[in-house]
């Protein structure tokens, strides 16, 4: 529903960044290249935590031109502090992130092989915080009226953080198993 809802709000002509992780099928299956849209995909070697420095890089790379990155959380905190970059620069960036409160694509791999999973699970801290103190303008949101209202509202310019809060139990299967597909 997230995703959907993300579809209805990207401007016309974005750079859209999409990070590696659990919930980047549901990315892939639900974004459109409508509008004339240019993709961006971090998914090398399946390594977390790309996306918001390519996006950042893109944005600066294309002024004028809106820049949606779509990450998860563990992977944007690995180098949320390039929100300080994009917002000196003054880019127009929303960041979008799909926060499970864990590691997700490890957390369902850990289940599927019926092996403890607690090391994935790993509590997000209040992104909408830490956004607004690099520069950027945070929100946290719990449910799609919420989310599409802050998605509505946001104006053109500028660096935004929505951190959508989804549930963990939500698992799209052929993101976590890979090869073990039969």
């Amino acid at each position: 529903e997230a995703v959907a809802v993300l579809e209805e709000h990207i401007p016309p002509g974005a750079i859209v960044v999409c990070g590696a992780g659990h919930f980047w099928s549901w990315v892939n299956k639900g974004l459109t290249g409508r509008g004339g849209r240019t993709f961006l995909y971090c998914l090398g070697f399946g390594s977390i935590g790309q996306a918001l420095p390519v996006a950042v890089g893109a944005a600066v790379g294309s002024p004028g031109r809106p820049v949606v990155v779509v990450d998860g959380d563990s992977s944007i905190l690995m180098h949320v502090a390039e929100l300080d970059t994009a917002a000196r620069r003054g880019v127009d960036l929303l960041a979008f992130v799909l926060d499970d409160d864990a590691m997700g694509a490890e957390l369902h791999k850990l289940r599927l092989r019926q092996v403890p999973d607690d090391a994935a699970l790993v509590p997000t801290p209040r992104l909408d915080l830490v956004a607004d103190g690099l520069g950027a303008h945070g929100v946290v949101v719990r449910d799609v009226e919420h989310l599409r209202a802050e998605l509505s509202a946001r104006t053109e310019g500028g660096v935004h953080l929505v951190d959508a809060k989804v549930s963990r139990s939500v698992v799209d299967v052929s993101s976590v198993m890979g090869n073990e597909v039969r």
